[in-house]
């Protein structure tokens, strides 16, 4: 993923420099942010076969996040007291919800002033590492309508378990509003409780991950952000590959394909599992996390937004 200058300005254009945005920049930090002892897993978003190819994917207009799509009444919020294995570059037009944040993670417009992301990526000391891009596309060209903006305070869920990964969901405060145009607009949320996998579109049904995080398991961050579409799974298929770790389908949707080859990875943790319903942007998922990335056999895990609605308003 890309990664911001110590001296990002809360407005304007940054200036990118060779060293911060070295894709392994900021491998330490993240590392200890994120992994468990004896573990091997990745907060997620990516897509390649067990060989390390990538899959053979239609490019077609049918398979992309439909461009263009505005939540029509999107929240308005008061006060408070890991990349896409196996996708493609996105549409810029299709994705003005997605923004980068410096720490390594994607995330969610959800208001003016807040952004919806994991816990996991949270988990810092100072609050710098946690500044937010907006309207982010390409992460190492010098964009006029991209803006960065610091962060006012942090809130991570206050049921957060890091060693199981449950309650991984976390909201960010802006110091600064986001002005909203083409390129930033604010994500539809679902009603609470409300379950993509059993109504209105069911199990199996195809929706949307993307994120600037590893093209694979073993690779670089992507330089453009990348999406794929990932059909959503029964949880109770997934369980058997998470490692011991227990799936909690009232917290969280497994996502991905039974061979692999086609997942989130890290860097693309935080960022937004979107489902197309009534022609609008739903953000059914945040990534939380996943065995390797697009792995046979295994799934992408993301945090259920429905079951966290309260919280969230």
């Amino acid at each position: 993923m890309k990664l911001f200058s110590l001296l990002a300005l809360v407005t304007g254009l940054r200036k990118k420099t060779d060293t911060m945005e070295d894709d392994n920049f900021f491998e330490p930090l993240y590392e200890k942010i994120e992994r468990r002892p004896a573990s091997d897993f990745y907060s997620k978003a990516i897509s390649e076969n067990s060989k390390g190819k990538l899959s053979v994917f239609d490019l077609n207009m049918a398979n992309r996040l439909p461009p263009n799509l505005v939540c029509p009444n999107p929240l308005i919020k008061i006060g408070l007291e890991s990349r896409i294995v196996g996708g493609y570059d996105s549409q810029r037009e299709a994705w003005p919800f997605i923004v980068k944040i410096r720490v390594g993670c994607g995330g969610s417009i959800i208001a003016a002033n807040w952004i919806l992301t994991a816990a996991h990526c949270c988990r810092v000391n100072d609050n710098r590492f946690l500044q937010v891009t907006v309207s982010e596309y390409d992460r190492r060209a010098i964009d006029q309508r991209a803006r960065t903006i610091n962060i006012k305070n942090k809130y991570l869920h206050p049921q957060y378990d890091p060693y199981m990964i449950q309650n991984d969901i976390c909201l960010l405060e802006l110091e600064d509003s986001i002005k909203f145009h083409q390129f930033a607009q604010p994500v539809c949320l679902p009603e609470k409780n409300s379950r993509i996998d059993k109504v209105p579109l069911g199990q199996g049904a195809l929706c949307y991950v993307a994120g600037w995080g590893r093209v694979g398991e073993n690779e670089n961050s992507a330089r453009i952000l990348q999406e794929t579409q990932v059909p959503i799974i029964n949880n109770t298929v997934t369980e058997p590959t998470t490692g011991g770790r227990t799936i909690n389908e009232d917290q969280v949707i497994c996502a991905g394909y039974a061979e692999g080859g086609i997942d989130s990875c890290r860097g693309d943790s935080g960022g937004p599992l979107i489902c197309v319903e009534d022609n609008k942007p739903m953000l059914r998922g945040v990534v939380s996390w996943g065995i390797g990335c697009a792995r046979s056999g295994q799934y992408g895990v993301y945090t259920r937004t429905s079951s966290y609605i309260d919280w969230v308003i």
